[in-house]
């Protein structure tokens, strides 16, 4: 499978803080990623130094076979960026305004665009100013989905729409995956990109831990609940109590027979939240 998008060893400063350190990301096209970690970690600048908008101590960037230019109109017109942040204003109907953004984008897809604008509802008469914050962002989105990107990097936008358009956007980013786009998408609200993802990446005080697929992490690690509390075991670890119950994670291979068998152990794959929790408890690295 031929490779999107490839980082390697890239590191970023602000003014005398180092944020980024030597942090590498790999996914083929058709690709979507989860890119967690806690508030502060380096997801948002991570996805700015990709996208051109901070420029790296060091480090190379590789986008569909070709190291990343901010001086290539034609690599940036199949790269898109849209952060929570963004900031746009225009007193133009969304007709007039898409009929002049088009024109920047030779793979624009108004066939992509009428079909979100009729899935979300937006009236194309109204002027763009009139919309709230998180209408507009469906704007910007159903705008910026339609300009056939082959790499989309989105920055926690889900967290200023409403349930339902949270929801039929995670399904458009999956049909543009499928479709052979890559997507990277930096964000806390892990229950909502899980049924998509195919690569989970986390990071942690700017260090990249581990970017691995998703069916991988499944396989290596299992999820265990209970009403009781397990003996202190080589690969289990209690991540949270709640309700009376106990969840822990563990390396599958770890799991001796007296754990798998024992009924009162509800054993299955962890969620993205668990692993969330695993992963950030105590600086855990992932095991090889």
């Amino acid at each position: 499978m031929e490779k999107c998008i490839d980082v390697q060893n890239l590191s970023f400063s602000y003014l005398s803080q180092k944020i980024l350190h030597n942090c590498s990301l790999s996914l083929d096209k058709g690709r979507f990623c989860a890119l967690i970690g806690e508030n502060g970690a380096g997801k948002s600048t991570f996805l700015k130094n990709i996208a051109g908008l901070e420029i790296p101590d060091q480090g190379n960037i590789q986008f569909l076979g070709e190291k990343l230019s901010n001086d290539s109109i034609i690599q940036k017109s199949k790269l898109i960026f849209i952060t929570e942040n963004l900031s746009f204003s225009s007193p133009l109907t969304i007709k007039k305004f898409i009929r002049s953004f088009k024109k920047l984008y030779p793979l624009w897809s108004q066939e992509v665009f009428d079909s979100i604008v009729k899935q979300r509802g937006i009236n194309l008469e109204k002027r763009f100013n009139d919309y709230s914050r998180g209408q507009k962002m469906q704007i910007l989105l159903a705008s910026y989905l339609s300009t056939g990107p082959k790499l989309i990097l989105i920055d926690e936008v889900t967290s200023v729409l409403d349930i339902h358009a949270q929801k039929d956007f995670m399904k458009i980013f999956y049909n543009l995956v499928k479709a052979g786009s890559t997507v990277i998408l930096a964000t806390n609200i892990l229950s909502e990109v899980a049924p998509y993802a195919t690569d989970l990446c986390f990071i942690e005080n700017g260090h990249i831990k581990f970017n691995v697929p998703v069916n991988d992490l499944k396989r290596k690690y299992i999820r265990i609940k209970t009403d009781k509390k397990i003996e202190k075991a080589y690969g289990i670890e209690l991540i949270e109590e709640r309700e009376d119950q106990f969840y822990y994670i563990g390396l599958n291979e770890s799991l001796t027979s007296s754990i798998k068998n024992n009924s009162s152990f509800k054993i299955g794959p962890p969620s993205f939240e668990e692993l969330f929790l695993f992963f950030s408890k105590g600086k855990r690295e992932l095991e090889p």
